[in-house]
């Protein structure tokens, strides 16, 4: 922000001057979202609580700059340009721009010659107004808050140089009109309007009341109120819509309101939108008011919209209301011969649905598309009849909002609705038939996907059993003990259930499907009132283990809360997955992320869904959209990260299979890969705890590693591996750092015979540093050594450290054939010295490598 002494002293001096000027500074776009800076003047001498008198000025030789200094203002206009009392002018640096992105013809528009791009700055600037003396007429500061939305005066008699005259726009600008942010003299507000009677009925006369306020700070300007009837179902108040006499509202006080009532009106039945408007005005944003009546007529109503599908085609759902309970209308069959659709562009072109008879019964669901088969493929094959139109366009329905218009066969509007377009990849469900489509408050974003064919999710249905929780008693069954399983039911409907039963189920495969072979017992449900609740029960005996219990509802109206799953162990069964390995001090200088390698040590599969992994006091989720994902088979490994794209990153493809120095599977992490739900809690460097929790948050795993268990190898980069699956979890002496650096997805590096010397292979050898060739020279030593690899020469100098002691673990190092100094070494033969130390003892190997010559 620039702000000078010089600036601050001219302020203080000229303050009360500058005020009684004609000419201000009105609004400022310093940071426009499009187009290009723009400052808006403005002759304020009209106004009254100005206290001047109306003058012309002419700001021939006038300037502007952004800075209070005199030396390089910008020329306004060389030529008589006159200002009229309450005229806008805008100085712009693009006045074809700014016609294109705001108007042309509002106001005066003037093009500063020699404006640079960016002359007002973001962050904070001064505006100045010199007049053709090079005297200031009004200036300001602002401090960069009115990102991508321009800075307006509040009060055209408030002084420039006082901060709280001045907001951001609450539009994104208001140029050669009054501000956004301004208090006007004459402003006449339509508070409320309802009707009396409130329900009115069709053919029988009702009136209209307005609730009026002055809202400016002087006497308000006499106003008319018009009424409309919205009948094509368009949004917009027409001249052919006036209904009834438009009513005078007087002139009023600063403050003062009235209610204002229309003459009678009568309207046919139907769904109708009556809009009132009160004009003239000099702020119209608040001259318009809504009200909804709907008169229960047309049984076919709008119930779905798929505007913005995650697959398959566009569709609407369109559902026939007689004969339901909730609304007044006696079942009828309705043909939709003749009838036509519409968005808000083809309102006056609709796309008819079918010259054909095609009929839809009471309580009846139906979707229209452009594409059924692929409809069908995508939803249901059977669930309801899907017609497919000619003449439907893929993506008529707009992602970012736009109207639905349903027509009968006379053009009549049966029903329609606005969407705002926020349900991206779902559909816009209507929660209750018997309300109005214009309601946003009926209208929302499905709770699955789409619910095409049957009852929206948001909507409460007539008749609705659901599952509200399951119990076993005792909590915690005696193995081979009879026990009850109960489930608690409840009508969540507004009508009495229709009889029912609940059917338990123990899933045997855990694989989460009912299947009859797994069917444990089926209770009867009689007609339950609305809200009442009774619990329903089976006996039953288990054996030692973890079981799964599943309940469902037989079919009623809504199917999604018709089941519902226990768990529960009986006994101590024995843990059958471990933690196997885990990094928990990755590379510090890449991206690879902390993880933890589950093993299942059993002969059977386990699921681990919903199983908790954290530090014991904090736990994320293992959950996997993809459930199959989640099942370790018998001997297999899934593995638990911070970070899975991290991790494939760094473990994934073969090619990569000793990136950065570390082995990696050849086959790659092949296993399953998961980022559990929830915060992952940091594994510290050294000292804390890994707890592995099932679904019954009984711990089937934990492990607290200490610094000392592995202080021989604690580089980063290398993990932790579990010597023996059956030794003990925390036992020191079953963990020890992968020899590889990792193993994720496959055998542990440490398990397999114990190694009893060190062993040395070289390939190729000889081989040529000057034709680029690297010798990999693989090794191996016994277990929990430290170690070191050497390069000598025959006289027994040493000249290249390839492996310093307790450097990373692996089984193989290149060489370049370059010594410490990064010189390369002539052809000749050299002499690798690797030597390990374990448990006291020393183990070493030694083998000749010959840096060869280039072949003429």
């Amino acid at each position: 922000m620039k702000f000078t002494s010089i600036f601050f002293l001219i302020s203080i001096i000229v303050s009360s001057s500058l005020n009684g000027r004609a000419i201000i500074i009105n609004e400022i776009m310093y940071d426009p979202p499009f187009g290009k800076e723009w400052v808006e003047i403005y002759n304020r001498s009209a106004e009254d609580s100005v206290g001047m008198e109306p003058s012309s000025i002419d700001i021939k030789g006038w300037s502007f700059s952004e800075t209070a200094e005199y030396e390089t203002p910008l020329l306004i206009t060389a030529d008589n340009l006159v200002i009229e009392p309450g005229e806008y002018v805008v100085l712009v640096s693009d006045s074809a721009g700014f016609a294109a992105d705001f108007c042309d013809s509002c106001c005066r528009i003037v093009e500063i010659d020699g404006w640079s791009t960016y002359l007002l700055n973001n962050t904070g600037d001064i505006v100045v107004l010199f007049d053709s003396n090079l005297a200031m007429v009004d200036s300001m500061s602002y401090s960069g808050t009115c990102s991508d939305v321009s800075l307006e005066r509040v009060k055209c008699w408030g002084l420039s140089s006082n901060s709280d005259n001045w907001e951001c726009c609450e539009e994104v600008a208001t140029p050669c009109a009054v501000n956004s942010v301004s208090p006007i003299p004459s402003d006449l507000k339509i508070m409320s309007a309802w009707t009396n009677p409130a329900d009115p009925e069709p053919n029988t006369d009702f009136f209209v009341s307005v609730y009026v306020k002055s809202a400016g700070y002087s006497t308000s300007e006499p106003g008319t109120l018009t009424f409309y009837a919205d009948t094509n179902g368009n949004a917009i108040a027409e001249a052919t819509e006036i209904i009834g006499e438009p009513v005078e509202v007087a002139s009023m006080n600063s403050g003062d309101s009235v209610l204002v009532t229309s003459e009678s009106f009568q309207l046919p039945q139907g769904n109708w939108t009556i809009i009132i408007k009160l004009s003239p005005d000099a702020k119209p944003d608040n001259n318009e008011a809504r009200l909804s009546i709907m008169f229960l007529d047309y049984p076919i109503i709008i119930n779905e919209i798929m505007y913005d599908p995650p697959y398959g085609p566009e569709w609407i759902e369109i559902y026939n209301r007689s004969g339901q309970d909730s609304v007044n209308l006696e079942p009828v069959e309705v043909n939709l011969k003749g009838w036509a659709l519409a968005d808000a562009p083809r309102y006056d072109a609709p796309m008819l649905i079918t010259s054909e008879d095609l009929t839809i019964q009471p309580g009846e669901y139906m979707i229209l598309t452009y594409d059924r088969a692929t409809f069908l493929d995508n939803f249901c094959d059977t669930c309801c009849t899907v017609f497919e139109m000619d003449g439907w366009d893929a993506s008529i329905f707009n992602n970012d909002g736009d109207m639905v218009v349903l027509f009968d066969s006379v053009g009549t509007v049966i029903d329609s609705l606005e969407y705002p377009g926020r349900c991206s990849d779902k559909t816009v469900e209507r929660e209750r038939w018997w309300a109005a489509s214009d309601d946003t408050s009926n209208w929302n974003c499905s709770q699955s996907t789409a619910t095409p064919c049957g009852l929206n999710s948001i909507s409460p249905a007539p008749r609705d059993l659901a599952i509200t929780g399951l119990r076993a008693d005792p909590e915690n069954p005696e193995p081979l003990t009879n026990f009850e399983i109960y489930a608690k039911i409840k009508n969540l409907g507004f009508q009495e259930s229709e009889p029912n039963s609940v059917t338990f189920y123990l899933d045997m495969d855990w694989d989460g499907y009912f299947e009859t072979s797994e069917n444990i017992g089926e209770v009867d449900i009689p007609e339950l009132a609305p809200g009442e609740e009774n619990e329903y029960s089976i006996d039953y005996a288990f054996g030692e283990g973890y079981w799964k219990i599943l309940a469902e509802i037989g079919y009623d109206a809504r199917t999604s809360n018709n089941q519902d799953t226990l768990l529960f162990v009986i006994g101590s069964p024995e843990n059958r997955v471990v933690i196997n390995e885990f990094m928990n001090k990755p590379l510090s200088d890449t991206d690879n992320p902390e993880w933890v390698e589950l093993y299942n040590k059993s002969d059977t599969t386990v699921d681990v869904s919903g199983w908790k992994i954290g530090d014991g006091e904090d736990f994320a989720t293992i959950f996997s959209t993809n459930s199959s994902l989640c099942v370790i088979p018998s001997g297999g490994y899934i593995i638990i990260t911070e970070d899975s794209s991290a991790f494939r990153e760094a473990f994934g493809c073969s090619e990569d299979a000793d990136k950065k120095g570390h082995f990696s599977p050849s086959s790659g992490a092949c296993c399953a890969v998961i980022q559990p739900v929830g915060s992952w809690e940091a594994l510290n460097n050294t000292d804390d705890v890994i707890v592995l929790k099932d679904n019954f948050m009984v711990t089937q795993d934990s492990v607290a590693y200490l610094d000392d268990w592995t202080s021989e190898c604690e580089n980063y980069g290398i993990s932790k591996e579990r010597l023996d699956p059956e030794g003990g979890s925390n036992d020191p002496e079953n963990w020890w750092c992968s020899r590889f650096g990792a193993t994720p997805c496959e055998e542990n590096s440490t398990i397999g015979p114990e190694i009893s010397e060190v062993k040395i292979e070289i390939n190729p050898n000889p081989f040529n540093p000057s034709e680029g060739e690297v010798a990999t020279i693989s090794y191996s030593f016994p277990m929990r050594a430290t170690f070191t690899v050497k390069i000598y020469d025959v006289n027994g100098r040493k000249l290249k450290d390839l492996v310093e002691e307790n450097d990373t673990p692996g089984n193989l190092v290149r060489w370049d054939g370059k010594d410490n100094g990064g010189e390369t070494l002539p052809v000749g033969i050299y002499v690798i010295l690797a030597k390990a130390v374990a448990e006291g003892e020393t183990y070493k190997a030694k083998k000749a490598i010959v840096i060869a010559k280039k072949l003429d």
